[in-house]
């Protein structure tokens, strides 16, 4: 595992940063997933899952809905992606279906919800496939057959800002898309970062400058 693995694990890992990640893609930042209804999910399921090499899965409980929700941190662009995620996901759904019933699923049942999160913190462009259409060959003929399946993206090298509503990930995406794009606004020159979302930052990134800022300031932001 490379430090990037480890970093991301420690960082989006933490139950406020993760559920900030969902916030910013369904909800503009607005905190409408908590991070109190998230629970580390050790079964079966996510360990098959996790086997396959996604980086973080956790299972939401709020009384209402039982969701297993995935953030899967990229550093590079793999043409493949697509693929991969509709591959967790459904070995996520039969391990569920095989664990929690004997022989046939009964009418009526509804499955917990599987979404998956790619966030991309690579500096190049990503020029890979964003939907399974875009990566298999579909006949003339066929297009109302062809079942679609879309990634859940996240770039943080365009001029797209997310609000995630958490300051450490707020602070993580506009240092990445700083780095980036190369450009600086004025309200960020004496702004203050949070000091994972700095390092994280910084192993992403391997900006020196960063580092440095990380070590001179020992405590605090």
């Amino acid at each position: 595992m490379n430090s990037i693995d480890i970093e991301s694990k420690k960082f989006l890992g933490q139950p406020k940063n993760f559920v900030s990640i969902f916030n910013a893609l369904l909800f503009d930042g607005k905190q409408v997933l908590k991070p109190e209804y998230l629970k580390d999910e050790n079964s079966e399921l996510v360990m098959n899952v996790s086997s396959k090499h996604v980086d973080i899965i956790k299972r939401y409980e709020d009384g209402t809905y039982l969701d297993l929700f995935v953030i899967e941190s990229q550093s590079y662009v793999d043409p493949s992606m697509v693929a991969r995620v509709m591959e967790y996901e459904s070995v996520a759904r039969m391990r569920y279906i095989r664990q929690n019933f004997k022989k046939h699923v009964p009418m009526h049942t509804r499955l917990p919800m599987i979404l998956t999160v790619v966030l991309y913190v690579g500096e190049s462009k990503w020029n890979a496939a964003k939907r399974l259409s875009e990566l298999e060959i579909i006949h003339p003929g066929f297009e109302d057959m062809f079942n679609e399946f879309k990634l859940n993206l996240i770039e943080l090298n365009t001029n797209h800002k997310y609000n995630t509503g958490e300051k450490a990930t707020q602070d993580f995406f506009d240092l990445l898309r700083m780095i980036y794009r190369k450009q600086i606004l004025k309200e960020d020159l004496d702004r203050e970062f949070n000091r994972d979302a700095l390092y994280f930052a910084y192993v992403v990134t391997k900006n020196k400058e960063l580092l440095n800022i990380y070590q001179k300031n020992e405590k605090g932001d």
